[in-house]
């Protein structure tokens, strides 16, 4: 392709080259930075599966997905003007199949207008669905241009330094976001009134930055700290100290915000630069034992910060909490059985049984003793030795039993239908038999994970052929699966508005088939990749931004076993998955012949 330079045409098609490419950049380094206060009014209906407030405070999700929708449209304006010239490619098949589930799933979904806007606190819905393939269909054409992947990259990494500074801030207790000026600049000014009672329920030396989660930061320091690592390993002169400074930032960000998936993540997308540059690896054994070195002291002294600074986590009992024994509740308690005029509570160490009868009770232990008790108001108190731990308080009129042991509360009433447990919503219902598969015995695995991921998996099956909808989990995960969430040590009232797993996400939201076109192509995308950089020199500045770009892209993918696309970092993936792939499509023509990037257009 060529111009002729300063002809009208030139001039025409760099103007839309800045629409397209500030559309992306902003997508990457503007939209993991982005927010601000949303005051979202509940519907009743959300109501009954969300939190049951009438309003939620919104400073995440609401605004980056209207951000990610408008700028994605900018960018499709912009690649009009130059449509004739998209790049043809069989990676188009794979996404418009999953665009095509995106938008059947949203059709026959049960709530189709929630899942075209997606579930409250995400918003994840089938627009923006539609607006990360459209992502990466830009960057994929768009990565033909020899300095798009550079800008790219420069962008994401200049919204990670922002967003590393913010953390760095906060692991050192000084969150902008718990000042008064902070906040300020969050919320609109109608509602400045409000600024006492917001707070962050964050612990003092943790790392959140502008992300609601600190799962998604790992997910995000994962990209930054492939990108970064690479251009390490690869660069000279002065930019190779930028870079390392850049690394340690990120690795600190890493750390603080506390995510083991974003550790397992940023190993995978290591083992990828060392794969693919093993032949600098000798070259490099400096940097390897100075970064070796730098790492152990930022742990050292991360671990010492959080020692001496009140209500904080220590740093590395985090990362061993998995060899801790679990809650002494999730250890000890067994079974609750509910009947007509009776319960049956069961620890492993004391059972109670309950025979109610006109208004009267009598309790039981477990060697079929009763065991008497006397009134102190509404709490029963027990002789010496018995029922030990429990906490005992009867509404006599109501007849609501609330018993507690080991720091959780059950909540029962005897009505006409017997007894029933007592929801979030204050209302008696029966615990039913609820799908689950795997994971029995298991399901505290990965921070409960497992209780999680035993109640999608049937959730998947249904939805082989189509999903559910768009960011629909919400609504169709068993959030009254309360006895299974007191056997595993779960706060029955908990909400689950997402699978804990990328990929089930995909699965159940739009459906197996789209799941297994999606694995195609990332499957695809990174075989390909190891196929053109196993050999590679990594002269061009492109070889360079490929390999960084597949490492980035696999260790996100390996955050994703256990956690969520969100709007927060997804942006970011996508637009380097599709210059990714761009770049791995035009790579064998440029070392096949170097002369034509002389005449190819520059911007």
């Amino acid at each position: 392709m060529e111009f002729e330079t300063g002809s009208r045409q030139e001039r025409f098609s760099i103007s839309w080259h800045g629409w397209v490419w500030g559309a992306l950049f902003l997508l990457v380094g503007f939209i993991p930075l982005c927010m601000y206060l949303r005051i979202v009014v509940n519907s009743p209906e959300i109501r009954e599966f969300w939190t049951g407030e009438a309003e939620t405070f919104d400073f995440f999700s609401y605004y980056r997905s209207r951000w990610i929708i408008l700028l994605v449209a900018i960018g499709l304006i912009g690649s009009l003007g130059r449509f004739s010239e998209r790049l043809r490619t069989w990676y188009s098949i794979p996404l418009s199949i999953f665009a095509f589930f995106v938008i059947a799933s949203t059709a026959f979904s049960t709530r189709p207008w929630q899942a075209l806007e997606g579930a409250p606190g995400r918003y994840e819905g089938t627009l923006v669905l539609l607006s990360y393939l459209a992502i990466t269909f830009m960057c994929m054409n768009e990565a033909r241009w020899p300095t798009f992947p550079r800008k790219l990259i420069t962008c994401t990494l200049v919204g990670g330094f922002i967003m590393g500074i913010i953390g760095f801030a906060q692991f050192i207790n000084h969150d902008p976001f718990r000042t008064t000026k902070g906040q300020q600049l969050l919320m609109p000014a109608a509602v400045e009134d409000r600024i006492q009672s917001l707070s962050f329920r964050v612990k003092n030396c943790v790392i959140y930055g502008t992300i609601p989660n600190e799962n998604y930061v790992g997910s995000y320091m994962a990209i930054l700290l492939g990108i970064s690592f690479g251009l390490v390993w690869f660069a000279r002169g002065r930019r190779y100290w930028l870079f390392f400074a850049l690394n340690l930032l990120f690795y600190v960000n890493l750390l603080g915000s506390r995510s083991r998936a974003g550790i397992i993540g940023t190993v995978v997308s290591y083992l990828v630069i060392l794969l693919l540059g093993r032949r600098r690896l000798w070259e490099n054994k400096r940097l390897i034992v100075l970064l070796l070195l730098s790492y152990g002291v930022i742990a050292c002294w991360m671990d010492y910060i959080t020692l001496k600074t009140p209500d904080s986590l220590r740093l590395f009992n985090n990362f061993t909490r998995h060899l801790a024994k679990p809650p002494l509740f999730a250890e000890e308690f067994k079974d609750l059985k509910l009947a007509t005029n009776s319960f049956d509570l069961s620890f492993a160490s004391e059972q109670m049984h309950c025979e109610f009868n006109g208004g009267n009770f009598e309790l039981w232990n477990r060697k079929g003793q009763i065991v008497p008790f006397e009134w102190a108001g509404q709490q029963l108190i027990f002789p010496k030795g018995q029922f030990f731990g429990f906490t005992v308080g009867v509404a006599t009129e109501s007849n609501v039993f609330q018993i507690s042991r080991f720091g959780r509360t059950i909540n029962l009433v005897h009505t006409k239908h017997g007894f029933m447990f007592i929801d979030d919503r204050l209302r008696p219902v029966r615990f039913r038999e609820i799908k689950r598969y795997g994971f029995e015995g298991r399901e505290r695995f990965a921070s409960t994970r497992g209780f999680v991921w035993s109640r999608s998996l049937p959730l998947l099956w249904d939805a082989l052929a189509l999903g559910y909808g768009p960011d629909m989990f919400l609504f169709h995960f068993p959030q009254d699966d309360y006895l299974g969430k007191l056997k595993a040590g779960i706060e029955p009232m908990m909400r689950y508005d997402k699978p804990h797993n990328m990929f089930l996400q995909i699965g159940i939201n739009t459906g197996g088939i789209s799941l297994l076109v999606m694995l195609g192509l990332y499957g695809v995308y990174i075989f390909q990749a190891i196929y053109r950089y196993w050999k590679a020199e990594f002269e061009k500045f492109q070889e360079i931004y490929g390999v960084c770009i597949v490492a980035a892209v696999s260790g996100y993918l390996m955050t994703g076993v256990f956690n969520d696309s969100t709007v927060s970092v997804a942006p970011v993936f996508w637009a380097l998955l599709g210059t990714g792939i761009g770049l791995n499509l035009i790579l064998p023509d440029r070392s096949a012949a170097t002369a034509s990037e002389s005449t190819t257009p520059t911007h």
